[in-house]
């Protein structure tokens, strides 16, 4: 009890200084879909403007077809992360439907988006709602939701390797291995990074 307002003046400052980093984090995202857009859509025209300042035409195609490669690829990545949100969207959907959390819809919307974040997880929302029920003694439900969670986990694992190993046009096996090299470097975060 008396460790309790340190810890939550801990968890009080990670989230300002998280949904202080938003802002930035959404400009960047918008900043990076557009200029992946305008690279597609307008792509013969830069190609053209390149080529007037640079007179290596070989060094002017190298770098264009780079960037093109590079924007595609950032599109598929975004858009499998968007179906791996969906999966678990579905997925919590149908769990929280079987154990009778209220709001289900709502949660799973929670859930999926929560999900999406590199650090936090499902876990940061459902673990704290089984424990809700533990507490309102309904250890069916929180049995049901600690269930729900160990579904979703083992289903990501298994499903993530694949969607974003098509989306980067790479084995799924070489995913699979960045992402332990990644945590092996670099810890938890290092996920991402490999």
């Amino acid at each position: 009890i008396d460790a309790l307002p340190g810890i939550l003046g801990n968890i009080l400052s990670s989230l300002s200084k998280w949904f202080s980093g938003m802002p930035r984090a959404i400009l960047v995202l918008i900043i990076t879909v557009m200029a992946g857009y305008y690279f597609i859509t307008q792509s013969s025209r830069l190609y053209r403007f390149l080529l007037r300042f640079i007179p290596n035409k070989d060094f002017v195609r190298k770098i264009f077809l780079t960037t093109s490669r590079l924007t595609g690829t950032l599109f598929r990545i975004i858009g499998g992360y968007i179906v791996l949100m969906f999966i678990t969207f579905a997925e919590a959907l149908v769990g929280f439907l079987i154990v009778g959390l209220p709001n289900a819809f709502i949660w799973a919307i929670v859930v999926a988006l929560v999900d999406l974040l590199p650090i936090l997880g499902i876990t940061t929302t459902l673990i704290p709602i089984s424990i809700y029920y533990f507490i309102q003694s309904s250890p069916l439900q929180g049995l049901g939701i600690l269930l729900v969670m160990v579904v979703i986990i083992i289903a990501r694992r298994f499903i993530e390797p694949i969607i974003l190993g098509s989306a980067m046009r790479l084995h799924p096996v070489v995913t699979i291995l960045s992402m332990i090299i990644g945590i092996m470097v670099y810890g938890i975060g290092g996920i991402l990074l490999g």
